[in-house]
């Protein structure tokens, strides 16, 4: 472990954690010491003084964009029209994420039902949007939700980027959805480390999340930072078995709390540091 989150550069937080404006999340994540934030495309696009604005907002925070989200269900195996609108929806955000100087977007698994479920298909749809990203030169980063229709694994996501093979192609990982399949640390050994190209961290107070309605409600409402819940300690061990094995990307903390939307952005930014130094840092 590096021994002051002072000298770290990896930690970051997500605007969806906090309540208030695009320039008060940014400003109470600088005040707290973090270096990098992830935005989502309504930051930019429902901003009322327009993306511009919002873009020169970001830029002048300071702030390292970690990414923007969100693509869902770009392998759904969907054709005709409907196939068209989705490149189409990828195409304006991977050229809002190059606007604002996000290096990647997040795109998560499909949860779409009826789902394509032809590993060639879905390899097929995925490498169709790095070419998109490689185009606007930012990368992709796609995550197994724990609830995905198909793809609910840390292992089945890694497969198919692997199968997609492309270099703008790879991997997040996201600590939640790894406890929620009760996934071992040792799954991490067998997955390319230049391949992961986004760490995403959170916890929540139950032991076990045994079916897709609850990891949905954790995940969309009730998730807390490191430490705050039961799994501190598997956060842990994810951040310093990645960093042993060469990761050196971005930690983003992917927090969505309702009951923080109550919270001043600057206490609850505090809050995460305070975490994030009990949980990843020595004294």
């Amino acid at each position: 472990m590096i021994t002051s989150f002072n000298n770290d550069t990896q930690f970051g937080t997500d605007t969806r954690t906090f309540s208030g404006c695009l320039a008060d999340r940014l400003t109470a994540t600088k005040r707290a010491g973090f270096k990098q934030i992830m935005l989502w495309r309504a930051d930019l696009e429902e901003h009322p003084e327009g993306v511009d604005r919002a873009c020169d907002i970001v830029r002048e925070s300071g702030l390292r964009v970690t990414g923007m989200q969100l693509i869902r269900d770009m392998e759904s195996g969907v054709s005709g029209d409907s196939r068209q609108a989705k490149l189409r929806e990828a195409e304006s955000l991977c050229q809002l994420s190059h606007r604002v100087g996000a290096p990647l977007v997040l795109c998560c698994s499909s949860v779409a039902v009826p789902s394509g479920d032809s590993p060639e298909v879905m390899a097929r749809d995925l490498r169709e949007l790095a070419h998109i990203a490689h185009e606007h030169r930012i990368g992709v980063a796609y995550e197994a939700l724990s609830w995905g229709t198909h793809i609910n694994t840390i292992g089945a996501a890694a497969n198919l980027v692997e199968r997609v093979d492309h270099p703008a192609f790879g991997l997040a990982i996201d600590s939640f959805h790894l406890l929620a399949r009760n996934t071992p640390l040792e799954a991490l050994n067998e997955i390319d480390i230049k391949r992961v190209f986004l760490v995403q961290l959170a916890d929540y107070r139950l032991p076990a999340l045994s079916s897709n309605a609850e990891r949905i409600d954790i995940a969309r409402h009730h998730r807390l930072f490191p430490g705050e819940g039961l799994h501190g300690a598997f956060s842990a061990s994810v951040v310093t078995h990645l960093r042993e094995y060469g990761y050196t990307g971005a930690f983003s903390l992917e927090v969505i709390n309702d009951a923080f939307q109550a919270t001043r952005p600057a206490d609850l930014a505090i809050q995460a540091r305070n975490a994030v130094e009990a949980v990843f840092f020595t004294s």
